[in-house]
């Protein structure tokens, strides 16, 4: 009797333990199920933002297409091919976006850029975002773009560079017929001061 009392007893030390073990294992196998739905579901999540944000570019650049705003086209192959801005130099729009995109300029080529382009003179076919009122002293202030495409290899995206520019009081009536999405050319002189890019003393050039 005392033997089948142990018996049972150690049936049931050994019951319990696998029970725990199966417990134990499930316990492991919803966790890593739990992470790996987390995963699939940030990983939706990130792809779903990247698709946005293309497809908001995407529109972007058809927009700019049936608006007849030139849409500046470039590669990477176009690099190769910059020459270093001088002394005294204007600077074109497509020049800017080019050193901005090089991820191989150096601090130095980036910086004799930045001295030599502030202050020179542009003239930027660009895309009207708004226009605003007293910026001081009489100015208008203004924000445009620049939109473009860069094709790296198999791979083109569309971006745009933001542009803030300064008009004088003589410019008002000018802008005033300016709608939003309007292209316009405007001639000016870069400010790089600081952290900021603008064109002041900018002027709407009339065809």
């Amino acid at each position: 009797m005392a033997m089948e009392k142990k018996g049972n007893s150690g049936c049931r030390i050994v019951a319990l333990i696998f029970g725990g073990i199966v417990v134990l294992f499930l316990i492991v196998v919803l966790g890593i199920y739990w992470m790996l739905t987390a995963r699939s579901a940030e990983v939706k999540e990130m792809a779903f933002a990247h698709e946005t944000r293309a497809q908001s570019e995407f529109e972007r650049a058809r927009s700019a297409a049936e608006q007849g705003i030139q849409m500046m086209e470039l590669t990477s192959s176009d690099l190769d091919s910059l020459e270093p801005l001088q002394d005294g130099d204007a600077v074109s729009a497509r020049h800017f976006i080019l050193m901005m995109e090089d991820p191989k300029s150096t601090e130095l080529a980036r910086e004799t850029f930045a001295r030599r382009a502030h202050g020179a003179a542009v003239r930027w076919d660009m895309e009207l975002e708004e226009v605003w009122g007293d910026e001081g002293d009489g100015r208008i202030g203004a924000m445009l773009r620049v939109p473009y495409s860069f094709n790296e290899g198999n791979v083109t995206r569309t971006s745009s560079l933001s542009v803030r520019a300064e008009f004088e009081e003589s410019q008002r009536d000018l802008l005033i017929g300016l709608r939003r999405g309007d292209p316009v050319t405007v001639a000016g002189v870069l400010d790089l001061e600081g952290d900021r890019m603008r064109i002041v003393r900018a002027e709407v050039v009339t065809p």
